[in-house]
């Protein structure tokens, strides 16, 4: 993220190693902009505990590079769709319309894909 050079931050660290992080105190009046990035980290982080656990994306295999990346976009598009109506569940939402064909036909239409 722009400007934030300076701030504290922690990095994956290499297979095998301890991770390590640090931190420095953050120039005044930029706080907003700290909070935005740390924002940012966990949502990303959230993205991918929803994509390895709710969408077991892990154990998804495809034959091509492309179906992988179709499939992925895909996920990416329910994900960003059930966050735009604020379902609390992911989960009790997917089991949800996959067990009930026409609620799954009136989210659809709801976000005018039908």
């Amino acid at each position: 993220m722009p400007g934030l050079s300076g701030y504290g931050g922690a990095t994956e660290p290499p297979r095998g190693e301890r991770q390590r992080s640090w931190s420095t105190h953050h120039p005044p009046g930029q706080a907003q902009e700290l909070t935005e990035g740390i924002r940012q980290h966990w949502h990303v982080k959230s993205d991918n505990w929803i994509r390895d656990v709710t969408l077991d994306e892990d154990q998804v295999k495809t034959k091509s590079s492309n179906q992988a990346q179709v499939m992925g976009c895909l996920r990416s598009l329910a994900m960003r769709l059930l966050r735009y109506f604020k379902v609390p569940n992911f989960q009790e939402a997917l089991e949800d319309l996959a067990d009930c064909p026409s609620r799954f036909e009136a989210f659809l239409r709801r976000v005018k894909f039908l």
